[in-house]
């Protein structure tokens, strides 16, 4: 069997390998094959031989998952963005920074771009759903 210890370590490896600081396609593609198929592959193999070391399992299996969703992420970010300190080699250039919503149905990947105001003014929203706490603040602040 696996440990957790060296499940951690192979994820922490594929990821310093394929999703280093300059990404392109390639890369990120061969990091998702490689995390599928520790997925497939070692995961059922995973071994814990007391509570702690399952709780321990269970985080590396939490942390995988994570991995694969960066990758995926960072395969669906087609530009480089300064700001968040994502560089393509392969990209199309900088351009504003959008927000990557993604989610899984099944085996496919699907994610979507959604502006950063998306949500519209935030002080506006904030308010607009909040009013029992701002009258609660504003009885408070008369007493």
């Amino acid at each position: 069997g696996v440990s957790w210890k060296e499940l951690n370590e192979a994820v922490a490896k594929a990821m310093q390998n394929y999703c280093g600081e300059q990404k392109r396609d390639e890369l990120l593609l061969s990091g998702v094959e490689l995390l599928e198929r520790y997925e497939k592959e070692i995961v059922p193999q995973a071994y814990a031989s007391n509570p702690h070391e399952l709780m321990r399992l269970l985080e590396v299996f939490d942390i995988l998952t994570v991995a694969q969703l960066i990758l995926q992420s960072c395969l669906a970010r087609r530009q480089s963005c300064e700001k968040l300190e994502f560089f393509r080699t392969d990209g199309d250039g900088n351009a504003p920074a959008p927000f990557i919503c993604i989610r899984r149905e099944g085996d496919r990947v699907l994610t979507r771009e959604v502006p950063l105001d998306y949500a519209g003014d935030i002080w506006e929203n904030y308010e607009k759903h909040n009013q029992d706490y701002i009258a609660e603040k504003a009885k408070e602040a008369q007493a």
